[in-house]
C-alpha cells in the first residue's frame, strides 16, 4: 500500500471464518521508506507465538537484504524483530529466488528456512534458534573478536570479528598503556563476518605485547596478542 519502494510484512486475521477482518497490523517495526518482502508465517502450538521470517533491506540504501525474522507474544498486536542471516547478500534480478522459504516452530525451538540469491547463484540456508529463554535483545554492537592465530607470532596473525549493525569501524593496535601505535583501518563496514591479517614486516614493532582494538557503535573489544623474538 505504500508503493513498490517501501513494501512491508502485514498481518490481518479472522476470527470467524473469514467472515470479518482485523484492521492489518504492520510486522516490520522499522521506520518506513524500506522493503520487506517474501515472508512465511507459523505459530508454535504450545504457546500461540507468532513466527515470520522475511526478506529486509532495512540497513542499506541498495539492494542488499537480510533476512529478519519477527515474533508476537501477545497474538499479533506487536511484533518484535531481529536478523537471523549473519550477513547481506545482492540479489541478481535475472534470477528469481524465495519459493524455498519456510518456517517452523516447536516448543519454542524456531526453524526458518530462506534462499540466498549471491550474484545469480542460488543456496538453502536455515537456523535453530531456541526461543525458550524469551525474545532475543536488539544488539546492535560488534562481537568481540575472536583470540587471533597464532598467537604468539613473529611475522603475521590473522583476527576474525563479527559487525552486528553497518558503521563506522576502527581496527588498531594499542600498547599495555592503552596508547594507540598504528591504525589498521577505519571505514564503514556492513553487517558480517570479517578477517583480517596483521602482517608485522609493514610496521616497525618490537617484540613484546601488544593488544588488537576494535572500536565501533562507542563499545570497544580488545585482544592480546604477543610478538615474539625472531
Amino acid at each position: 500500500i505504500n508503493g513498490e519502494k517501501d513494501t512491508d510484512v502485514w498481518l490481518v486475521k479472522s476470527t470467524d471464518g473469514g467472515e470479518t477482518w482485523t484492521v492489518p497490523v504492520r510486522v516490520n517495526d522499522d521506520p518506513p521508506g524500506k522493503q520487506q518482502f517474501l515472508t512465511w508465517l507459523t505459530v508454535d502450538q504450545s504457546n500461540g507465538y507468532l513466527y515470520f521470517v522475511f526478506y529486509d533491506r532495512r540497513n542499506y540504501n541498495n539492494n542488499q537484504t537480510d533476512v529478519f525474522l519477527a515474533v508476537s507474544s501477545d497474538g499479533g498486536q506487536t511484533f518484535n524483530n531481529f536478523v537471523i542471516s549473519e550477513s547481506p547478500f545482492n540479489p541478481y534480478s535475472g534470477v528469481f529466488f524465495g519459493d524455498y522459504n519456510n518456517i517452523s516452530v516447536v516448543n519454542n525451538m524456531v526453524r526458518p528456512i530462506w534462499t540466498r540469491n549471491e550474484s545469480g547463484n542460488l543456496s538453502i540456508y536455515t537456523a535453530i534458534i531456541d526461543m525458550s529463554t524469551g525474545i532475543p535483545e536488539k544488539d546492535m554492537s560488534p562481537t568481540a573478536p575472536e583470540q587471533n592465530y597464532p598467537n604468539p607470532f613473529r611475522e603475521s596473525t590473522v583476527f576474525s570479528f563479527k559487525i552486528t549493525q553497518p558503521g563506522n569501524v576502527k581496527l588498531s593496535v594499542i600498547d599495555p598503556l592503552g596508547k594507540e601505535i598504528i591504525v589498521l583501518k577505519e571505514e564503514y563496514m556492513v553487517r558480517g563476518k570479517y578477517t583480517f591479517s596483521f602482517d608485522t614486516s609493514n610496521y616497525h614493532l618490537s617484540p613484546g605485547v601488544y593488544y588488537f582494538n576494535l572500536l565501533s557503535s562507542n563499545k570497544s573489544f580488545k585482544r592480546k596478542m604477543v610478538i615474539a623474538n625472531n
